[in-house]
Parts: structure tokens; sequence; C-alpha cells
């Protein structure tokens, strides 16, 4: 079995918490955006409207933490490879678990568009977050992985 470095976990947590960092704007300005969509036409979106602070705070936590496991799980899956399927495959991965997550308590009282929008939120937050990665990666400031 592999031992990782101290210097490996370190990168890694680098990675987790600039996705955290990216993630949080990210999710709020999706979420000011479902909002939007919530008051512009609330027979369709109010499920996915937040109506009060806590829903925004409890969402955008959970966005972080998602945010934070895709930056340290995306350096272990893309490590120095320039496959691009594996770049999408890990935003597919993580945000299909995300989006169908979230439509698993609400898939009856909505319908296609709401599904569509959760998911495509999940889909822009986490495609965020990867050029982010990337972008460090590519500066140097978070290292890719090298095992």
């Amino acid at each position: 079995m592999h031992s990782l470095s101290q210097a490996e976990r370190q990168e890694s947590v680098k990675a987790g918490l600039l996705g955290a960092v990216v993630g949080v704007p990210l999710i709020l300005g999706l979420s000011a955006l479902n909002g939007k969509l919530g008051v512009l036409n609330p027979d369709l979106f109010s499920p996915i409207a937040a109506t009060n602070w806590q829903q925004v705070i409890v969402g955008s936590a959970i966005a972080l933490f998602s945010c934070f496991l895709f930056g340290v799980t995306y350096r272990y899956i893309i490590r120095q490879d320039a496959n691009p399927h594996l770049r999408s495959g890990a935003i597919g991965a993580f945000a299909l678990v995300r989006g169908l997550a979230q439509l698993e308590t609400i898939w009856q009282s909505s319908s296609w568009p709401v599904w569509l929008t959760l998911l495509s939120e999940s889909f822009a937050l986490l495609m965020g977050v990867q050029i982010a990665l990337d972008w460090a990666i590519a500066q140097g400031w978070v290292k890719s992985f090298q095992g």
C-alpha cells in the first residue's frame, strides 16, 4: 500500500480549500439566479428558490463541503495526465451525484425544468471549481499528484 507524504497531503488540502473558496461565491450567485427564477415563475421554480437565510446558509455549507471534496479528489483523478475524459468525467460524476441527491427530495413536487436547473447548477458549480484548480495547477500554486 502506498503511503502519502505530508507534502502530498498538504497539496490535497490546498486543492480542497481552493475548491471551497471558489465554490462559495459561485453557489451564492447560482442561488441568487434560482431565486430570480422563483420570482419570475413561482409556480414552477418555487421548490428551488431559497425563501430564507437558513436555506441559503445550509445550501452554501453543503456546497462548500462538496467543493472541498471535489478539489481534493480532482487532484488525485487528473494526476499529471492530459486526458480530457478524466477531467470531464470527474465533473460529471460529482455533478450528477450532487444534483440527483437534490432531486431526490423534490422530484414528486417538481417538473423537468426544475430538474434540469438543479443539474445545471451542479455542473456549473463544479466546472467553475475545475477551471480554478486547473489554473492554480498551471501556475504552480497547487501541485498535481505525482503518485
